[in-house]
């Protein structure tokens, strides 16, 4: 005879029920872990994306500082050069203003103002480019200017002694006295100038 049933049909539904419920447990366990990791994954992300978009605007920001710092002193630098150009052009002017005054010849007026604009403009155009030329031409400027002053001086000194003197011929004898160490080629042509004037007012 068999003996008694050792599981009987009750306890075996309590087991399958059992069962169900730890696997049915057991996937909402998993399916929670896995939306927490989702979950976590995703702020990660957006952290590292966060983090990368601030150091790209770091990045950038540093970038247009430097480029704005370096756009300043050119610019700074440039004034500075224009500015020191223009106080030398100012003096050469004032010079130059006060030779014409003694002077007083219209036509030299007309030349040197020209010179000067010139120079003024060449000299701001070229300081852009190369500042040692600017410098030169303005050397060969003042060369220039002292040039046209001696020549001015020694044609206002024969108007005055052919106008002025009664006797032509005592205009050697005050040129010579103006300029003792007449050696220069100017005032030897204002000598000769002035001795030719003289020997045509004593034939007529």
């Amino acid at each position: 005879m068999n003996g008694p049933d050792k599981h009987p049909a009750g306890e075996k539904v309590q087991r399958q029920t059992k069962s169900i419920k730890l696997t049915k447990l057991f996937t909402q366990n998993v399916v929670v872990v896995a939306e927490i990791i989702v979950v976590v994954v995703v702020v990660i992300v957006e952290v590292v994306v966060v983090v990368v978009v601030i150091v790209e605007v770091a990045v950038i920001v540093v970038v247009k500082v430097e480029i704005i710092v370096i756009v300043i002193v050119e610019v700074a630098v440039i004034l500075v050069v224009k500015v020191e150009i223009i106080i030398v052009v100012v003096v050469v002017v004032v010079v130059e203003v006060a030779v014409i005054v003694v002077v007083k010849v219209e036509i030299i007026v007309v030349v040197i103002v020209v010179v000067v604009m010139v120079v003024a403009v060449a000299g701001i155009v070229v300081v852009q480019v190369e500042i040692v030329v600017v410098v030169v031409v303005v050397v060969i400027v003042k060369v220039a200017v002292i040039v046209t002053v001696k020549v001015a001086i020694v044609v206002v000194v024969i108007t005055v002694v052919v106008v002025v003197v009664p006797d032509p011929r005592d205009g050697t004898l005050i040129i010579s006295s103006l300029y003792p160490s007449s050696e220069t080629s100017l005032l030897k042509l204002a000598l000769v100038v002035v001795a030719t004037v003289a020997e045509q007012k004593q034939q007529q």
